[in-house]
């Protein structure tokens, strides 16, 4: 809305030069500087910026005059407007506290305490892992399937022969990845492989290899190139995780410290 709009609806607001403190009247609601302050704050609206503030300012009065005019009618419900707005701003006043308390509580010292003090939560199991895999799926007939299983019977026969594991990978395996590298996967983490398979992985000792192992992919036969190890992840991966779970904790208990300060009384 330009300045010459507003000259038009002088008739519903008159900006004041009187007071100091009130910016303009709208019927007969006093709109005063202060509220219009803190409309540019939450706008962000560098106060020192002449042109954008006149701007901000007459779209401001603009729609507090359209507030004020609707409200004169008769098709808002005023009263369910302030339940509305009292719901609203309660919301506000819950989430604004939450947020600023959460962001000072948990804040980078208290994510370096804990990864510090919880090592434990921070370690995963690594398995340095090579497979022989030979794939099936749900589309797969019976017929189908047990052909599988029968190849991963008859990889198991030449490896009991004596065959060197990254042989029979080589030649056999599935895995178009794996395979020419002699099934080698590198190393593995417990919880990020299917559970049928880290289970079988992760129960060898280092060298052997594995009966055959049935997972969603296929039928596999899995040998430990290395020892099992367990590594420490670093803060850098964790600390996302551990911010959700300390803001969730210190939401919680300062919900319950804040309901325990005041007494309420409901009448039936």
């Amino acid at each position: 809305m330009d300045l010459k709009a507003v000259k038009y609806l002088s008739v519903l607001f008159l900006v004041a030069c009187s007071s100091e403190d009130k910016l303009a009247t709208i019927g007969q609601e006093e709109i005063t500087r202060q509220q219009f302050e803190a409309h540019l704050e939450f706008k962000r609206i560098d106060p020192s910026d002449t042109e954008r503030v006149q701007q901000t300012r007459d779209q401001y009065l603009e729609r507090k005059t359209l507030a004020q005019a609707v409200l004169e009618g008769d098709l808002i419900d005023d009263s369910a407007l302030q339940a509305e707005f009292e719901e609203f701003r309660t919301q506000m006043i819950i989430n604004r506290y939450l947020s600023n308390y959460l962001d000072e509580t948990v804040d980078e010292t208290a994510l370096n305490n804990y990864y510090n003090s919880n090592p434990s939560e921070f370690q995963v199991k690594q398995a340095h892992v090579a497979h022989i895999v030979f794939r099936t799926h749900n589309a797969m007939t019976e017929a189908e399937q047990q052909a599988a299983q029968q190849k991963a019977r008859n990889a198991q026969a030449q490896l009991m022969k004596g065959e060197s594991f990254e042989t029979v990978a080589e030649s056999l395996s599935e895995d178009l990845q794996s395979g020419p590298q002699g099934g080698d996967l590198g190393w593995i983490t417990e919880n990020a492989i299917d559970p049928a398979f880290a289970k079988a992985a992760f129960s060898l000792e280092a060298k052997s290899v594995s009966d055959i192992v049935k997972t969603q992919y296929g039928y596999h036969l899995i040998k430990l190139v290395e020892p099992v190890r367990t590594q420490t992840l670093p803060f850098d991966q964790v600390k996302g995780d551990i911010r959700y779970r300390l803001r969730n904790r210190a939401r919680a208990a300062e919900v319950e410290r804040l309901k325990s300060t005041l007494d309420v009384s409901i009448n039936e």
